[in-house]
């Protein structure tokens, strides 16, 4: 087998929806966080349905690549430039799986230093999409020994498994969200408190509105018996 020499490699394409796609990556905050069960148990998965030793969940940014989960490597990014995934992400339904049987005796590739120096030749990816369809990131597993196919039924489980991803990644953001919120409500409650404990509060309710003010019993046990009350009622405000 004719091995392959360092060159120059060229650069992977930019999506039409290029500048939509980055939009839609960063609103999920997700570059440069750390490891994530849900996302590492999903590259172990895919690393034993396709027995391949390195599995990665990547998201693409601008000019480079972060590893959210990964089997076989202890990289958590590369540059986009060296990226298969940069090929993947630009890839339409329903032919949207991007297989590479030998990365050596790929033109796209085989000049790239993980084919050249790390030796990778099997590559399968499938794009993860945001909730408004944009190829966000990859799900992908690779092989440093080339294989003569990837079969049909194969290309339907990795489209699956990227679309568990998608699910996983919805939910991480449903879930920062609510966080986001449970904060804010936590920094108006205390604010709330503090006003009580000052000696003068409103707390309007649902349908009513039940005002406090006294300078000499808003205090202590009284004011956290008013915030206790108010919050079992609904308040909306102070």
């Amino acid at each position: 087998m004719n091995q392959p020499q360092p060159g120059a490699v060229s650069g992977p394409p930019l999506p039409l929806d290029e500048a939509e796609r980055l939009d839609a990556l960063a609103r999920y905050q997700i570059m440069d966080t750390p490891p994530e069960e849900a996302f590492e148990r999903l590259a172990r998965m895919s690393a034993a349905l396709f027995e391949a030793p390195i599995a990665m969940l990547t998201f693409v940014a601008e000019d480079r690549q972060h590893f959210k989960a990964c089997v076989g490597t202890p990289l958590r990014g590369n540059s986009r430039e060296l990226a298969f995934c940069s090929h993947t992400i630009v890839l339409s339904a329903p032919d949207d799986v991007m297989v590479v049987l030998d990365a050596s005796q790929d033109e796209r590739f085989m000049h790239n230093p993980v084919v050249v120096a790390a030796g990778v030749r099997f590559y399968a990816g499938v794009p993860v999409r945001s909730s408004d369809g944009y190829a966000i990131g990859t799900l992908c597993v690779y092989d440093t020994q080339p294989r003569a196919s990837f079969s049909p039924s194969q290309r339907t489980l990795l489209r699956e498994l990227g679309a568990i991803a998608a699910s996983e990644l919805e939910r991480r953001q449903a879930e920062t969200q609510l966080r986001a919120v449970e904060r804010r409500e936590r920094t108006v409650l205390e604010t709330r408190a503090t006003r009580l404990r000052r000696g003068r509060g409103r707390v309007d309710l649902p349908g009513r509105t039940a005002v406090i003010v006294d300078d000499g019993m808003a205090t202590g046990s009284t004011a956290r018996v008013a915030c206790q009350v108010a919050r079992q009622l609904g308040a909306s405000r102070v």
